[in-house]
């Protein structure tokens, strides 16, 4: 005998498709995400004023131990 599956199309109809909330879901979730990512950017982030680097350097040429 043969272990083939006939398949109806009354088992077809039964079997669970994907619904259209589950298909929504998927499309909102990673949305929902990205969107709280750029928002979170957008208030941690901008622009900073730079400041600068005021620091006094000696040379060797200073020092008096000059080749």
């Amino acid at each position: 005998m043969s272990n083939n599956r006939v398949v109806t199309s009354a088992q077809l109809q039964t079997s669970k498709p994907v619904t259209p909330f589950f298909r929504r879901r998927i499309v909102i979730y990673p949305a929902l995400a990205v969107l709280g990512l750029l928002g979170i950017a957008w208030f941690d982030g901008g622009e900073e004023p730079l400041r600068p680097i005021v620091q006094n350097v000696e040379s060797p040429a200073m020092n008096g131990s000059g080749a």
